[in-house]
């Protein structure tokens, strides 16, 4: 089947034709589904990936499928409102705690790329890759696609491919792609990627904390800038002196208030890090049971929060509060078999203490 077929449902065939014959039968459709009459024809005749798009919001309020399917037919057709509309409900199940929803972006976003290459499409499909979102986790495709995606000015895929020659130790090459990504529209990621080499002291003789501090303000509202602001001021570089010697402690004293308050910021953009230390918080574990009331219900929910972002310290906290606590304010918590889901969701991310959690349950 090449891209020019049209991909018509039964029911839509009956439409099309009652149409020809100029004979559409009495209460076989509401008087609201003219508009869609109207688009199934000219899409029959002309074959226009705008009427595709249209088509697909109609039926976007009754039904998903359709809407799916119709959006795919306008984005294969290269329409770019169609496909970035696709892309935003993809996100969405990629998000679901049921994997079935990202298996089935990542199905659609395949049919798709073979008759669309535009980057935005590329990049979604190394990130897939890279974090094994509904496929299987595979390093070496995701930066084939991030190289794709980088040649088309993705951003994202810049900076991905960057932290790729900053792992194999180029990082001229990975602190250029950095900067050209964050002259696109001061893309808050690319200038995060420069700060955490300052941070690091990543190809450089030694850290420049202050540089690092001012480049995370400067896009305070990104999730990832907002975690590292709140690393920065939580105590985690002021209490270790002898690992971190050049830190400026005159300069950046520790806040432990004000720390709380960005991983707040962070959280609340879904940073999966920040929801981590916002879960930590209201768990009140030590070293964070200082600044506010223990509180579970708030902790799960951030916990949560991370674990949707594919966070396996996230997931093996959610495992972790099924399998044992009780419940609260009334509400039952405790329920093995979604502890089991979260412990499996976390190992599919490689963390050891959900694998290894796992591995007792199976001996149990």
């Amino acid at each position: 089947m090449s891209f020019r077929d049209i991909n018509f449902s039964n029911e839509e065939l009956k439409i099309l034709e009652h149409k020809s014959s100029g004979n559409i039968p009495s209460g076989f459709l509401s008087d609201d589904d003219q508009e869609k009459i109207e688009l199934l024809f000219n899409i029959q005749i002309y074959h226009r990936p705008s009427d595709m798009k249209d088509l697909a919001i109609i039926y976007g309020h009754k039904s998903k499928n359709d809407r799916d399917r119709w959006l795919i037919e306008a984005s294969k057709r290269r329409n770019r409102e169609a496909t970035n509309k696709l892309l935003n409900v993809l996100d969405g199940y990629t998000l679901k705690l049921d994997f079935g929803y990202a298996e089935r972006a990542f199905e659609m976003l395949n049919i798709v790329s073979e008759f669309n290459r535009y980057h935005r499409i590329l990049d979604f499909l190394g990130e897939m890759y890279y974090r094994g979102i509904g496929t299987p986790k595979n390093i070496v495709v995701a930066y084939e696609y991030f190289e794709e995606a980088a040649k088309y000015g993705n951003e994202n895929s810049m900076c991905k491919m960057g932290e790729k020659f900053e792992n194999e130790g180029d990082y001229q090459k990975a602190a250029e792609l950095y900067s050209q990504a964050s002259k696109n529209n001061n893309f808050p990621y690319a200038i995060c990627r420069i700060a955490h080499m300052f941070l690091w002291g990543v190809g450089l003789p030694r850290p420049d904390y202050i540089k690092a501090y001012n480049l995370y303000r400067s896009v305070s509202n990104s999730g990832s800038a907002s975690y590292h602001l709140g690393l920065m001021l939580d105590g985690f570089f002021q209490n270790d002196p002898e690992q971190y010697p050049f830190f400026p402690t005159d300069k950046i004293p520790t806040n432990r208030s004000e720390a709380f308050r960005y991983f707040k910021i962070g959280a609340n953009k879904k940073h999966r890090l920040s929801c981590y230390k916002l879960g930590r918080f209201y768990e009140n574990e030590p070293g964070h049971n200082d600044l506010v009331s223990k509180n579970l219900k708030q902790a799960l929910k951030y916990y949560l929060m991370g674990a949707i972002k594919y966070d396996g310290d996230c997931c093996f906290k959610v495992g972790q509060f099924y399998e044992n606590y009780p419940g609260y304010d009334g509400v039952v918590l405790q329920d093995i078999e979604k502890a089991y889901f979260f412990y499996q969701r976390g190992a599919s991310y490689q963390n050891q203490e959900c694998i290894e959690k796992l591995a007792q349950m199976y001996l149990e």
